[in-house]
Formats: C-alpha cells, sequence, structure tokens
C-alpha cells in the first residue's frame, strides 16, 4: 500500500513538473496577470475560477448559464492539451452537470445511457466543479478585465458544456488577442436550417464541428464546418483524418 501511494505521488509529480516546463513561455504572461488580479481585487485575490458572464442560455433562453475563467496564472495539468485558458460553461446558481441549457441535445450526455448506468461524456464533471465553486466565491470579471487576462494565451473553449450556448460576443471579445483557440460543438447541426437564427451563426470560424459518423462529418464539411470525429466504433472510417 506504502509503495503503490509513493507511485501515485511520484506520477502527480511528474505531471506537475511536465506541465509546468510546457508553460514555460507562457511565465511573463502568467506574471502579468498575477499583477492585474491583484490590482482589481487584493493582493490576496485568488486566482482560480473567475465569471466571465452570467446570462440566458441560447440553448434554452428560460435558463441561466455561467463561463468560468480558470488556469490564466497557473498552468492547466492537462499535459495532452498543453497550456491554456480554460472556459466552462456551468449552470449558474444549481450545480448540474450535463444539463441541458450547457450541453443541448448533445448525444453523450446524461440522456445517451440508460438510468443509472455512466454516461459516455468525456469531461470529468466533478473535477472541474471546484471552478464552479470558486466563481460564486470570487468576484466576477468585467469582459475587458476577461479578455485582458487572455491576452497571448491558448484558449480552449467548453471544457464542460457547448460553446454555442454562450452568445459569440462574449467569445470574439477573449479571442481578440489571444493567440490560439481549441473548440467543439454537437450543436453544429443547427446552423444547417436555411432559417437557423442569426445567433447561431459565426461560431464555425473558430470552432469545430463535434461529428459522430464520417457521414456528419461529410455534411458539416459542406456547411463550412472543420471537424473533430468520435469514434465510437472502430469500425468508422474518417478517411485521412488524424487520430487522437
Amino acid at each position: 500500500m506504502g509503495n503503490q501511494s509513493k507511485t501515485i505521488a511520484e506520477t502527480r509529480k511528474q505531471i506537475r513538473a511536465k506541465a509546468k516546463k510546457m508553460a514555460r513561455r507562457f511565465q511573463p504572461i502568467y506574471k502579468r496577470n498575477l499583477i492585474y488580479t491583484r490590482a482589481w481585487f487584493g493582493r490576496k485575490a485568488p486566482v482560480s475560477g473567475r465569471t466571465v458572464y452570467v446570462g440566458p442560455s441560447q440553448l434554452d433562453p428560460t435558463k441561466s448559464i455561467r463561463v468560468v475563467l480558470s488556469n490564466y496564472v497557473r498552468p492547466s495539468e492537462n499535459v495532452k492539451t498543453g497550456p491554456m485558458a480554460n472556459l466552462s460553461i456551468f449552470t449558474d446558481q444549481e450545480w448540474e452537470a450535463m444539463a441541458p441549457e450547457i450541453c443541448g441535445n448533445c448525444p453523450h450526455g446524461k440522456e445517451a445511457t440508460p438510468k443509472g448506468k455512466k454516461a459516455p461524456c468525456y469531461v470529468q464533471w466533478e473535477r472541474i466543479k471546484a471552478a464552479w465553486l470558486a466563481s460564486h466565491r470570487n468576484q466576477p470579471l468585467t469582459l475587458e478585465q476577461a479578455g485582458k487576462l487572455c491576452k497571448g494565451l491558448k484558449l480552449r473553449f467548453g471544457v464542460a458544456g457547448d460553446p454555442m450556448a454562450v452568445p459569440i460576443y462574449v467569445w470574439q471579445e477573449l479571442l481578440k488577442n489571444s493567440v490560439a483557440v481549441t473548440g467543439y460543438t454537437h450543436q453544429w447541426y443547427r446552423t444547417i436550417d436555411p432559417e437557423c437564427p442569426d445567433h447561431f451563426r459565426g461560431y464555425e470560424s473558430f470552432l469545430m464541428a463535434s461529428v459522430d459518423s464520417p457521414e456528419q462529418a461529410e455534411l458539416a464539411t459542406r456547411h463550412g464546418w472543420k471537424w473533430f470525429g468520435v469514434q465510437s466504433d472502430p469500425g468508422q472510417d474518417y478517411g485521412n483524418a488524424t487520430p487522437c
């Protein structure tokens, strides 16, 4: 038992060391963001999750959602994505993972599997709940402040939730001076409808369509989307797409 605990601790230490090494070139930006945070909220201000947006969801305008920014002073330990400022889309006042107002009718949500069984969603909801809790304790950011913190950083839209739940102007403000963005949406299909509301237009310029079959990939391409294929069946052939 003791040896196993030691191995786990060492592995965690190695992950943190690798994440820090990957984020080395962003250290001046992290330092700048720490200075900003202290100037706005005080010298002892926490640098964990802060709210960027609270308002109606575009996927269900009767419900309120909140967008939370994290990893803008300290790098994420996700060595697969590398150092990115993370933006998560959560329910607002009451915690609910995979709620329709944040995930829409995503085929990998909680309605996708029989009751009592684990949903196929890749998001580790309980792990990122800490960011949601922190956002309720911490003073929120204005959108202008959030844009300043995102300057020079890589951004990850939709660590949780679907980015199309959020008005496009929020993402556009954060993108202004960022260096790269990663984001996927299962709601891309809405834009296929000729009568699609204008507020769902334009996301294809910075998001990728999350597709579940080669047929969907072809459809998304015809409508101007780059895509990411979910391979739920080993027999699915996405052609020359790079596996990840």
